[in-house]
């Protein structure tokens, strides 16, 4: 009697801590993956180009409020949304924030792009702005995302020349899309992405809580795959720089650390395609355009001036 008494007792302790860990598994994945308010924190910056920002972000949205509001269907039936400004080129950009960004994070470079003759189509990210979803997958059906944006496009004019741009997770998105090399895709601005999702969130998880990646990462992973469908470990953008034939302009902040600079070598080195890499000065994450924004746009538009 005794004897099962006990395995009972061990029993309601397994269960308990195998609840537990769900809920901390649970826990991480709403934390990290669930829609938010957040904008690149701009705290760092000089006074100047604070005010600066501040001014974009009020011609920014200008600029998608006389942009036409557009509608597609993604693979898994969410809608997305999207602003379209047209141009009478057959050149479009796509561009794609970041985590918890706006649609007005990337409108400086797409409304200079404009202004330069070129289509924009501005995203709003499946979870962000107005476009639909319950999770962000940090780039897994955001890549899908991307196609379907890409097929739209096509549909608008057969004879487009494609780029995409992204920042961040956007970038990630991009090279992830890269690696399908579609039709009509002419070159890809990659801005501070990581190299892959499991290195990215340990490198936070060791930042932010101080706890090492193995086994509560892996754990959290498996979770992931059970609830959402995501492995972190899946989404490797390395991987699909050894397929992609896409000409490829990489942009990362020399003192980045929330995506380390070293990643963008990685990715460099990876790609097989035409590329180049222009690492900028003191610049944290996911801020060149609001840094360098001159230099940033003129080297965007002659990368695509010579690839279309």
């Amino acid at each position: 009697m005794h004897y099962h008494l006990l395995m009972f007792e061990i029993i309601l302790i397994i269960l308990a801590l195998l609840i537990l860990l769900m809920a901390a598994c649970e826990y991480f994945l709403r934390f990290a993956l669930s829609p938010g308010k957040d904008e690149t924190d701009t705290s760092a910056l000089s006074e100047s180009i604070r005010a600066e920002s501040a001014k974009e972000k009020e011609e920014s949205l200008l600029f998608l409020e006389s942009s036409e509001d557009v509608f597609i269907k993604s693979t898994d039936a969410l809608q997305l949304h999207g602003y379209l400004k047209k141009a009478k080129s057959h050149i479009y950009l796509i561009t794609m924030h970041g985590y918890h960004g706006f649609a007005t994070n990337n409108t400086p470079l797409a409304r200079f792009l404009y202004e330069n003759g070129i289509n924009t189509l501005v995203v709003d990210q499946r979870a962000h702005g107005e476009s639909g979803g319950r999770w962000i997958t940090m780039g897994k059906m955001e890549s899908k995302d991307l196609l379907c944006w890409t097929d739209y496009v096509r549909t608008l004019d057969p004879e487009a020349k494609i780029i995409w741009h992204g920042v961040s997770m956007g970038s990630t998105t991009v090279l992830l899309s890269a690696g399908e090399n579609p039709k009509n895709v002419s070159a890809v601005i990659s801005d501070c992405g990581y190299c892959n999702l499991y290195r990215e969130f340990a490198i936070q998880l060791k930042a932010m809580f101080h706890i090492p990646s193995f086994p509560i990462l892996d754990m959290i992973s498996l979770w992931s795959r059970i609830r959402i469908k995501l492995d972190f470990k899946e989404v490797d953008a390395v991987k699909a720089m050894k397929k992609t034939d896409i000409p490829i302009l990489f942009i990362h902040g020399d003192a980045d650390d929330f995506v380390p600079t070293k990643m963008v070598y990685e990715l460099f080195d990876a790609c097989k395609s035409e590329k180049e890499l222009w690492l900028t000065k003191d610049v944290t994450h996911a801020l060149s355009l609001t840094v360098y924004k001159e230099e940033y746009c003129k080297k965007v538009l002659s990368f695509i001036n010579n690839h279309t």
